[in-house]
């Protein structure tokens, strides 16, 4: 089962074992925790399809996509280093 997703990133917290759990808002009424693997696999089906409809409405190419994210993990890196 498949479902979307929606967390900000000051939801997500680290509990003692060292793994994330993420407190994922529905609704202000219903909160529900979820692995940080399965926010990592929600994520990511969201960011591909923005790519893939991106790239459809001929906006960018994923080509474009995977340079800025390089890009940016050189520049992460970098601050990393310093």
């Amino acid at each position: 089962m498949h479902r979307t997703v929606h967390v900000r990133r000051s939801e997500i917290k680290m509990n003692k074992g060292g793994s994330q759990e993420g407190t994922i808002v529905a609704s202000h009424k219903n909160q529900q925790t979820v692995g940080f693997n399965e926010l990592a696999y929600s994520t990511m089906l969201q960011v591909q399809a923005l790519v893939e409809l991106l790239e459809e409405k001929g906006l960018l190419t994923q080509r474009e996509v995977l340079d800025r994210v390089k890009k940016l993990q050189a520049e992460t890196q970098a601050r990393r280093t310093q």
